[in-house]
């Protein structure tokens, strides 16, 4: 089975817990008045462009937001086009655009992830692999061992750095 179907069927982008931690990661950072069905699509969407690809920050894997089903591409409004595209830091820059919103908010809710469930996640699909290996595409946050405890510490990290990207204080944070 190809990667990008295993992290949406079992690993960090699952079809169901991702978009849950997501959409805690808008609401912390932009609040509910914010959230609106287009914002809602963007985020429960977002990485179905991983659906066949062979890795995650490789050649196909890295423009996921562009490989959406035609079919949803047909259905989705602009605004939740322009937000699932642009909320791949890779992509804003090759294009010349800000990340868009969904960019922080899919960082802060990855961060909010607890770390044991993260790093389990990781482990079944085999993605952390390629995340903690993968120095040029993964240069915020060192790699670590490929176990369990291994890919723990490294999403330990990796919270460190999504908080203090975004600027938010160690009080503010609250994280489960």
């Amino acid at each position: 089975m190809r990667l990008g179907n295993k992290t949406l069927l079992f690993g960090c982008h699952q079809i169901l817990i991702h978009p849950l931690f997501v959409l805690m990661g808008w609401v912390k950072l932009y609040g509910w008045k914010m959230l609106n069905a287009n914002i809602m699509l963007a985020i429960i969407f977002h990485d179905w462009g991983y659906i066949g690809c062979m890795t995650m920050d490789g050649p196909d894997g890295s423009l996921h937001p562009t490989r959406l089903p035609k079919r949803l591409v047909r259905l989705l409004p602009q605004e939740s086009l322009v937000q699932i595209v642009y909320h791949s830091r890779h992509l804003s820059s090759k294009y010349g655009f800000e990340p868009s919103l969904l960019c922080w908010a899919d960082k802060i809710g990855t961060a909010m992830m607890p770390s044991f469930l993260w790093a389990l996640m990781a482990y079944l699909s085999g993605e952390g692999w390629e995340y903690m290996s993968n120095p040029n595409n993964n240069d915020y946050v060192e790699g670590e061992d490929f176990t369990l405890l291994g890919l723990r510490r490294f999403h330990i990290k990796y919270k460190e750095w999504a908080w203090s990207a975004i600027g938010v204080s160690r009080s503010d944070r609250r994280t489960p």
